[in-house]
């Protein structure tokens, strides 16, 4: 009888596992575009819950003095409720500075470090204007 029951119970093992792996290999994809002078501050704002170890990164292939782009700061926007919600998450404000002119892209990812996965993915492109 209790083979039975575990014999009826794979398929469903089976199924909610794959659901599992497919959500972990999927990634969102979202682009924005801003325009902005050269020098002068910006921000792009996303949302993490760093409770989950899922945190954004930022992609950059060139050393930091020869980016276009600049990290100037980051700025964690902590939500004014009545009540503390734990396990809750925040906006992150990642401040930038263009130092040329001209078209750059900012690209991040959220993710946990520990995992090869992606969860989401965003591609900001910056026009720098003179």
């Amino acid at each position: 009888m209790y083979a039975k029951k575990a014999l009826l119970a794979l398929p469903l093992f089976i199924i909610l596992c794959t659901m599992q792996m497919s959500a972990q290999n999927s990634e969102t994809v979202e682009k924005r575009t801003l325009t902005t002078p050269v020098g002068k501050e910006f921000s792009v704002k996303v949302y993490e819950n760093g409770t989950t170890g899922s945190l954004w990164f930022w992609l950059t292939n060139d050393a930091p003095t020869h980016n276009p782009i600049q990290l100037v700061r980051k700025e964690t926007i902590v939500k004014k409720t009545k009540k503390m919600l734990v396990g809750s998450g925040q906006d992150v404000n990642w401040i930038f500075q263009a130092t040329t002119p001209g078209t750059h892209h900012i690209s991040m990812v959220y993710k946990r470090p520990w995992e090869q996965s992606i969860g989401q993915y965003l591609e900001v492109t910056v026009e720098a204007a003179a």
